[in-house]
């Protein structure tokens, strides 16, 4: 996947580089050697003026290679706010579970949630004045609305956000004013409701045929959204049935796809573990093949679950082999769908829902549930994705039978 080209704009001393996120990035060089701004700027006006700062120190003999530093942390001290802090912190953020820049979905999302009103009460607040009582108070609002989950998620950014800044950033050697207890775990305690056996059967006989196999991936193998629209023929090793083995399907999941600022990106799944085999056997397996068959083109790169209303021509930075289906797509013929089962609140995640569920009452551990779905903390994917992947094909198999239904 080709990566977004960053705008560059060289100045009569130094560069301005643009990010992905819309920021400004500025660099000069001294002796052979870049120094980087220690922030990143939203306007060109802030980060030339930065840069004058920096050339007015050199030509002056005060400059040293920790003045950006300096000032920078001097500056944070006096005038800088929770949102600038924030926005930074997204810029530079590296994922502690992967080692990675953040996904463009995750950053995108911090990014809603910093320009929301919800944030209102922090964004404008100077970072070094913000205590306890005003996390409090800001969580609060956003609880007290109802929307417990929600609050819960902006609490897990912002608690992020200032433990970097207790770490290494202006509140250094102070402590956090992020300490609601239990804000991080708050949910609103609806539980899923997965399709019962009767509705899931009525889900099946009314998708589109262009869609069943995707249902099917999706209730009895526990498909993402983004890791189904993303599958490919070449993902799908088939063994036809013989004479004591009926006909299996192995799907390897090692993409997903998301759309972000208006287009797709194609990269890990969601999780460290989310890499693995789907295996369907059975009367799973022949509704993946008939897909195959009837619906896939021939190329090892052709999608499963392509776009099939849309003419345009696809991204070639993003995916050079065919459009992906967008998911408010998607829920238009998933909204009649659910409709005719009689559950207008369904959701197509509780599918996967369905068949984790599944394993748990087909014998499954919970370690087994968790590397099914590709779900577990990394710990957990370590000591147990090898372990369970025998027991899985079983668990299969035992799924596959009619009377397993």
């Amino acid at each position: 996947m080709a990566k977004t080209k960053a705008r560059k704009v060289r100045e009569s001393w130094g560069q301005i580089d643009g990010l992905p996120s819309g920021r400004l990035r500025a660099r000069y060089t001294v002796d052979g050697r870049r120094y980087t701004a220690p922030m990143t700027f939203d306007n060109k006006t802030d980060a030339r003026g930065w840069l004058t700062k920096q050339r007015a120190a050199i030509l002056a003999g005060t400059w040293t290679p920790t003045t950006p530093r300096a000032e920078h942390d001097a500056q944070l001290e006096r005038v800088q706010t929770f949102g600038e802090y924030a926005a930074e912190w997204v810029d530079r953020r590296i994922s502690p579970r992967t080692g990675k820049r953040l996904a463009p979905r995750t950053r995108a999302e911090y990014e809603r949630m910093l320009a929301s009103d919800d944030f209102a009460a922090l964004r404008d607040s100077p970072i070094a004045a913000v205590v306890k009582k005003d996390v409090e108070k800001w969580y609060g609002a956003i609880a007290d609305s109802g929307r417990l989950t929600t609050a819960s998620r902006a609490y897990q950014f912002v608690h992020a956000v200032f433990a970097d800044a207790v770490a290494d950033g202006p509140l250094k050697g102070k402590t956090s004013p992020a300490a609601v207890r239990g804000a991080a775990s708050a949910t609103t305690g609806k539980p899923v409701q997965m399709p019962t056996g009767a509705e899931l059967l009525i889900i099946e006989a009314t998708m589109p045929d262009e869609w069943k196999a995707g249902a099917t991936i999706a209730a009895w193998g526990g498909a993402r959204y983004g890791e189904l629209t993303e599958l490919r023929r070449s993902d799908v090793t088939v063994a036809p049935a013989t004479g004591t083995e009926p006909e299996r399907v192995v799907i390897r999941v090692e993409r997903a796809v998301t759309y972000v600022g208006g287009r797709f990106i194609v990269g890990d799944p969601k999780s460290k573990s989310g890499k693995r085999s789907i295996i369907l056997v059975g009367q799973d397996a022949r509704v993946v093949v008939d897909h195959l068959e009837r619906f896939v083109g021939p190329e090892p790169g052709a999608l499963l679950f392509p776009n099939r209303t849309s003419g345009a021509a696809a991204d070639p930075d993003t995916d050079p082999k065919g459009p992906h289906l967008l998911q408010s797509m998607h829920y238009r013929m998933w909204d009649k769908v659910r409709r005719a089962a009689g559950r207008p609140d369904l959701n197509w995640h509780a599918l996967r829902h369905h068949f984790g569920t599944k394993v748990a009452e087909h014998g499954g551990t919970i370690a087994d549930v968790q590397a099914a779905l590709g779900d577990s903390t990394a710990s957990a994917a370590l000591r147990y994705v090898d372990t369970a992947a025998d027991r899985l094909a079983a668990i299969a198999e035992k799924m596959g039978a009619r009377g397993g239904r």
